[in-house]
């Protein structure tokens, strides 16, 4: 009998070693971590090889990047993130689209820039020259205006196929008169509402 379970025992062994050797070569593997980097050069380089790997492999397709919500950045980052940016404008292989708020942007050019040069009274004329040193083109879209709100909510009830949107005892356009008021300027305010 002690034969038979020091048998049992080995062959159970055997059979978890296996089990373990298995275990430990499928999920063994070698990782490399990237060293942290320090300097704006080292950031342009690493920039060039991701976008070399990226025009290599899509076949010299040109490479579009967007920076988004930039204008929703406290100040000293906004700054600091237009002045990484810069550092890479002159890719001829990318181009760059940075969607923003103009007003918040020149605001938080100017908190920075008065911090600065301790002076608080940074004039337009010098917050505009900035803001051309670092922009090629700067596409400004025409505000949306109130029935362009409302045509809009109409279109996403419609959409979505909402119930009480379609009901004939509904006056909708008085609806959307009284959700979609003065305060309601964008797109995104329009979503939450509904």
């Amino acid at each position: 009998v002690t034969n038979f379970v020091s048998l049992t025992t080995i062959v159970i062994i055997l059979g978890l070693l296996n089990v373990l050797k298995g275990t430990f070569r499928r999920t063994s593997q070698i990782t490399t971590k990237a060293i942290a980097l320090q300097y704006g050069d080292q950031y342009e380089e690493r920039f060039k090889n991701a976008v070399n790997k990226y025009l290599e492999k899509n076949h010299g397709n040109n490479l579009i990047l967007i920076f988004d919500d930039l204008d929703r950045l406290p100040p000293k980052q906004l700054v600091a993130a237009l002045n990484s940016i810069k550092t890479f404008l002159h890719s001829d292989s990318c181009a760059f689209i940075i969607p923003c708020d103009k007003e918040i942007l020149r605001q938080g050019i100017r908190v920075v820039l008065s911090e600065k040069a301790d002076d608080s009274d940074i004039d337009d004329k010098f917050i505009s020259e900035y803001l051309n040193k670092t922009f090629d083109y700067q596409i400004h879209l025409p505000i949306l205006e109130q029935k362009n709100m409302k045509r809009y909510a109409k279109q996403l009830l419609m959409e979505q196929n909402i119930e009480w949107a379609s009901d004939p005892d509904i006056n909708l356009d008085r609806v959307l008169g009284v959700l979609i008021h003065s305060s309601i300027k964008t797109p995104r305010q329009t979503k939450e509402l509904l």
